[in-house]
């Protein structure tokens, strides 16, 4: 695939998918830093995919740490017969 003057651009201004990612996954273990806050603030206002996964692996840390407190086990839970 062929990328485009204005896409390389607009890579280098937002940040690419992948390090965007990256940086979420390193949210959830510490503080992020200033600068990386800034690049997936700005990423997150043209990129919907990546603000899904976002709000995917914050839901799904909540659920682990219900499950690990012991609060609530997970819907469907493949274990007990999915019941």
């Amino acid at each position: 695939m062929v990328e485009s003057r204005g896409c390389r651009m607009l890579r280098r201004i937002f940040g690419a998918c992948s390090a965007v990612t990256r940086i979420y996954s390193d949210e959830l273990e510490r503080p992020l830093k200033l600068g990386e806050h800034a690049s997936v603030r700005l990423h997150r206002l043209v990129c919907t995919g990546c603000t899904h996964y976002r709000r995917q692996l914050w839901a799904l840390r909540r659920v682990m740490h219900a499950y690990a407190d012991g609060e609530a086990p997970p819907p469907g839970d493949p274990l007990d017969g999915g019941r």
